[in-house]
């Protein structure tokens, strides 16, 4: 758990005798605590409202993890864009040493190359974080929670799919017994 004290102070008010913290994942003004018992969310707006709620993990049908991953740097736009930027500076830079019909030509060209260059630059480095989905269902399939986290939170994740199966004691009826 990466909480600062305070926080850590604060969330523990919330846990019953014997409760113990797994770990904990902070998303903006969200901060979600795993016991070995319950799914805790807390959330302090900035008007000082402070919510939590929490779900019993042995109440679960399961849980899914979905994981986005993110987009990497635009390689080809990279290229592109230096390309225009570096052809509207030479057409700039040239358009001094061309008589006056051809110096119009070749600002129009500078012009054109900076601007299609600056927006392929914006494209190239427009990228998307990668995000973990995950879902908190009822033993009948609904969906109980359901919280995006980011993508180096999928520890996180995985805890609270282990921490919820835990939860659960096996009766004899469904366990088969495989070798002997």
């Amino acid at each position: 758990m990466t909480l600062s004290q305070a926080k850590q102070k604060t969330l523990s008010s919330y846990l019953a005798d014997g409760e113990t913290a797994i770990t904990a994942c902070t998303r903006g003004s969200v901060t979600y605590l795993l016991t070995d018992r319950r799914f805790f969310t807390y959330n302090e707006e900035d008007n000082g409202t402070i919510t939590v709620t929490s779900q019993f993990l042995d109440g679960l049908g399961g849980v899914n993890i979905q994981k986005k991953e993110g987009n990497d740097l635009n390689t080809d736009s990279l290229a592109v864009g230096l390309i225009a930027l570096f052809t509207g500076l030479v057409s700039l830079a040239l358009q001094a040493q061309m008589p006056e019909g051809i110096a119009a030509v070749f600002i129009m060209i500078g012009a054109a190359g900076l601007i299609s260059g600056i927006i392929a630059l914006i494209y190239a480095f427009d990228t998307e974080e990668g995000q973990i989905s995950v879902q908190l269902r009822t033993q009948e399939g609904e969906v109980a929670k359901s919280l995006q986290l980011h993508e180096t939170s999928l520890e996180f994740a995985e805890a609270i799919s282990k921490a919820a199966s835990n939860a659960h004691t096996p009766d004899e009826e469904h366990v088969k017994k495989v070798s002997t």
